[in-house]
């Protein structure tokens, strides 16, 4: 049995690593991709993005909560260029979507857990929403958009 040329794999949803400003990589725990809408108006195309869900682990040490409140605190949310890079079964790095004008837009610090309760030992999460003015594609195999 050969292997599957790699031109021929798909791209898994857990290889990637995530490089948000101010913000541990390893504490990323889930990232969206670009999501947009195409609306015809006045003839001509416009692009609508919707903001990427962000959900972070609230750890202890370094604390997730205090690393966005920084942000939120001494930059007003601004981000900059927000980086997500998905990975090859080999580590190496086969698309890298970079997202200009990035801003944190909506926080919510009950995660996905609906907030502290008794009845769960879940990890504590923190869900970001980050808005951004555009985005970058640029492949492995050369395409840059």
């Amino acid at each position: 049995m050969t292997d599957t040329p790699n031109k021929f794999q798909a791209n898994r949803m857990h290889r990637w690593i995530a490089e948000i400003p101010g913000i541990d990589s390893f504490l990323i725990k889930e990232i969206d991709r670009p999501r947009l809408d195409l609306i015809k108006r006045n003839g001509r195309i416009e692009r609508r993005y919707d903001p990427m869900r962000v959900v972070m682990f609230d750890t202890i040490d370094p604390n997730g909560a205090a690393q966005v409140d920084v942000i939120l605190r001494s930059m007003d949310g601004i981000l900059g260029d927000v980086v997500i890079k998905q990975l090859d079964a080999a580590g190496d790095t086969i698309e890298t979507w970079t997202h200009t004008g990035s801003r944190i837009t909506r926080i919510d610090n009950n995660g996905q857990n609906s907030g502290l309760r008794y009845d769960s030992e879940d990890a504590c999460t923190i869900t970001l929403w980050i808005g951004y003015d555009d985005y970058r594609l640029e492949t492995a195999r050369g395409y840059t958009s």
